[in-house]
């Protein structure tokens, strides 16, 4: 297999792609099956770095062919329009690799990683041009180009939101789209400060102070006054530079096109867990395998079809799954989950005791806001009305359905010591969510989401 990986580096991103794929579900099957784990952990631990190979070659291919076409975000806008023909080659990468992964069936959570390193790619790339100190040649920081920029960004988040990517997009584009409402915006007087800080909380003093002092301004537009810039890093190195400097890394004018995320391997969403009976095709698919001896296939006819039913912990193997590892499933009676009033009480300054997660449920329109689990001895344990798998819909009277995970962490943190909440219980049931939310991970990392694809899960301590 390891030979077959090479090969696929050679070959290009399909085959890498394949054997991504594949290893990971290969992976899988010997991690949670109850006879063949404990028998192979030294074949585990080979498949998981095949794994982490062949993504992390993946993801210098792909990484490759955008870096040829980027470039076509800084041609300009008069002379070939604001979405220029290159524009496409950009958006054909981003698509022609979700094609790829879908038909490859690779796990969720791989895609999401994948993305998230290509969003974080695109966003750094067009950073640094902004940072780079030649930018001031070609004027590019401007409103002119401010919002040149902006618009074609507007495509590639237009696509991540058909594709159910939207928050990946916004959580790993946003240091270049900041930038670029630095550029547009206001920034004319010293009372412009707080909004400056409050919409570009993410560029750093030095990044701050770069795109300021070397604007171009237009030739209709005032100067921006040194008592703006000076208040505005000030207000950044108190903010953004003690983050930076917290997490023991260095204050920077430009960014890692790098990620600098660990890689992780799925756990939860494999095709091996909706997969029922025998697919079209795997019988002739195994027959020259068979043949050269490899392996051997044994129908049984009187299986339910449930690939996981050797799997422990899998609920239709022997063993007994214990009420507290699951979500409440709703009473089938009901069609919509009841909604009730929730009042916790809590100390200023302090979270609710809640892990939450983002979702969008089966069939849903906007994404819900979900009680992933309750930390123990925290207010709302203490309230005892919260459930794993209830919707939390409103705070204090503000609407949490169809927010933003920024925006919904932004209305939860700022809560007083009395927090009202409209509930729907265990509405995950009903939204199709019940599974999706017992797999949801619970890393948080610095402004970069851990997420499972297509509902987009993010989870976050309250």
């Amino acid at each position: 297999m390891v030979a077959m990986m090479r090969e696929g580096q050679r070959s290009g991103a399909g085959a890498l792609a394949f054997w991504m794929a594949n290893s990971s579900e290969l992976l899988n099957f010997l991690k949670r099956d109850r006879d063949l784990s404990p028998l192979t952990r030294q074949s585990q631990r080979d498949l998981a770095h095949l794994v982490h190979g062949a993504y992390s070659c993946l993801l210098q291919a792909l990484q490759h062919e955008l870096r040829i076409h980027l470039p076509t975000f800084l041609v300009d806008p008069e002379r070939h329009g604001s979405l220029p023909d290159g524009m496409e080659k950009v958006l054909n990468t981003l698509m022609n690799a979700m094609s790829l992964l879908r038909r490859c069936r690779a796990n969720p959570a791989l895609t999401i990683q994948l993305f998230s390193q290509l969003f974080h790619f695109t966003s750094a790339w067009l950073f640094n041009q902004l940072m780079n100190p030649q930018a001031g040649a070609p004027g590019l920081r401007s409103h002119y180009w401010g919002a040149a920029l902006r618009g074609r960004l507007a495509a590639v988040e237009a696509w991540a939101e058909r594709q159910g990517l939207e928050l990946a997009a916004e959580c790993h584009l946003g240091r270049i789209i900041q930038a670029t409402v630095l550029l547009t915006m206001d920034k004319y007087s010293v009372r412009d400060a707080k909004d400056i800080q409050h919409s570009c909380f993410r560029l750093n003093s030095l990044q701050l102070r770069a795109l300021l002092i070397g604007y171009l301004r237009a030739d209709d537009e005032p100067r921006i006054p040194p008592e703006l810039t000076e208040a505005v890093v000030a207000a950044a190195e108190a903010s953004a530079d003690e983050l930076i400097r917290s997490e023991g890394r260095r204050v920077q004018l430009e960014e890692s096109l790098d990620l600098g995320l660990p890689f992780l391997l799925p756990d939860a969403g494999f095709s091996c867990d909706t997969m029922r009976g025998i697919p079209p095709g795997f019988l002739e698919f195994l027959e020259p395998v068979c043949q050269k001896g490899l392996c051997h296939l044994t129908i049984q006819t009187n299986s339910e079809g449930i690939w996981t039913v050797h799997f422990t912990g899998s609920a239709s193997a022997p063993s007994t799954v214990g009420p507290e590892q699951c979500l409440p499933v709703p009473h089938v009676a009901h069609t919509q989950p009841d909604v009730v009033s929730v009042t916790l009480n809590k100390h200023l300054n302090c979270g609710m005791g809640i892990s939450i997660v983002a979702a969008k449920g089966v069939g849903r329109d906007h994404l819900g806001i979900y009680v992933k689990s309750i930390v123990e001895g925290g207010p709302a344990a203490r309230n005892g009305k919260l459930t794993a798998g209830d919707q939390l819909l409103s705070v204090d009277g503000k609407s949490l359905v169809g927010l933003s995970q920024d925006r919904a962490a932004a209305i939860m943190m700022k809560t007083g010591t009395v927090v009202s909440l409209k509930v729907a219980k265990f509405a995950a049931g009903y939204h199709g969510l019940g599974s999706l939310l017992l797999e949801a991970t619970s890393e948080q990392l610095e402004g970069k989401c851990s997420v499972s694809f297509h509902d987009v899960l993010f989870c976050f301590v309250f």
